[in-house]
């Protein structure tokens, strides 16, 4: 029996399934600003690899590691995990 379910291709695919994904994140965003609220999951090796905002956190020894995002939308932090 075949899955209906279409699996991403490639490695990019594979990664991009990732995005706000829960399942084995150790890291969250909380995101408050000027009354939204949002709650965004991360991957902290991808975020390291995506630049120097977050080398920081292969220093945190905590299983989960929180960020809270005061200054921007919880549209721009999607954005920015893109």
């Amino acid at each position: 029996m075949e899955n209906s379910i279409e699996k991403p291709r490639g490695l990019i695919g594979r990664i991009s399934t990732l995005l706000n994904n829960e399942v084995c994140s150790d890291v969250v965003f909380h995101v408050r600003h000027n009354g939204q609220r949002g709650t965004f999951y991360a991957h902290s090796a991808i975020l390291i690899a995506a630049g120097k905002g977050f080398p920081d956190l292969a220093k945190q020894t905590s299983q989960a590691k929180v960020i809270k995002v005061l200054e921007f939308s919880s549209h721009i932090v999607e954005m920015m995990l893109r």
